[in-house]
């Protein structure tokens, strides 16, 4: 017995280009109807958020809504909260729908996912499309305008579009790599503005320096504080008496004994006038 080879990750079929190379022409599958367990729901619950991260499934495939959290399992196909609403009205027979969070997901309903995505999808059944044709508008799709209903049903129920069997594939239904993915998902880098330059600060005026050493050799000044409780000293000796006290401090010499400006006195001069 041939041994089959092992199946590649989720995320590696999800992110790598397809192999058919174009998108087949018919959705016709045999999908499961049993519910997944909650091990098995939480790992396709995985491979789903991988599938919506890529570009090709961040818009509704009907209308310009970004951000689509319902599926169409036969379809393939990621739609919004309006347009699922009409896909229900379709019936089971055309399209499936799911909610990516609230119901439990088998694998082969995400294997139908990753084979197909709105853009390879839109590919098939939107080939055709009159130039002349109103497609809806997000306002359409808010409002659910018969426009967006009209659209819908002449999409799947009435096959207006879809590409017919003697057209080829058209080309941008391949998927890009997935570093062109990347690179189309991240926005342009702007250059970072050039650093403005700083006119440089005015020069400090100097400051004068204090002569931490000081001169060593002049003599030290006394301080003026100290000679005032001399002078209140004698101010109060001259008040009350002071003038003996005076005089008792001053020395006598010879020249002061003897008379006014050093000279002797005289016998006359003691005994008076």
């Amino acid at each position: 017995a041939q041994r089959r080879a092992p199946r590649p990750s989720a995320e590696a079929r999800a992110k790598a280009p397809s192999e058919l190379g174009n998108p087949p022409r018919r959705h016709a599958m045999a999908l499961s109807t049993s519910k997944a367990s909650a091990d098995m729901a939480n790992k396709n619950l995985k491979r789903l958020e991988v599938l919506m991260k890529l570009p090709d499934n961040q818009m509704c495939a009907d209308c310009p809504i970004k951000g689509p959290r319902w599926a169409s399992i036969n379809l393939g196909i990621f739609v919004c909260m309006p347009c699922a609403g009409i896909h229900r009205n379709l019936g089971v027979h055309i399209s499936k729908m799911k909610s990516v969070n609230l119901d439990k997901w088998n694998g082969d309903w995400v294997d139908n996912m990753e084979k197909w995505g709105n853009i390879r999808a839109n590919a098939v059944w939107q080939a055709n499309v009159p130039s002349g044709y109103r497609l809806p508008t997000e306002k359409d799709a808010a409002d659910q305008t018969h426009v967006l209903e009209t659209f819908i049903r002449d999409k799947y129920e009435r096959q207006m579009f879809k590409l017919r069997d003697d057209q080829p594939p058209p080309q941008q239904a391949q998927r890009p790599p997935p570093q062109q993915q990347e690179r189309r998902a991240e926005p342009p880098r702007q250059p970072a503005p050039a650093p403005r330059e700083r006119p440089a600060p005015a020069p400090a005026p100097p400051q004068p320096q204090m002569d931490l050493l000081g001169d060593f050799d002049a003599p030290a000044q006394q301080p003026q504080q100290a000679q005032q409780p001399q002078q209140q000293q004698d101010l109060f000796a001259l008040g009350f008496g002071g003038g003996q006290l005076q005089q008792a401090q001053q020395p006598t010499s010879p020249q002061a004994q003897g008379g006014f400006m050093g000279q002797p006195t005289s016998p006359q001069a003691q005994g008076g006038f």
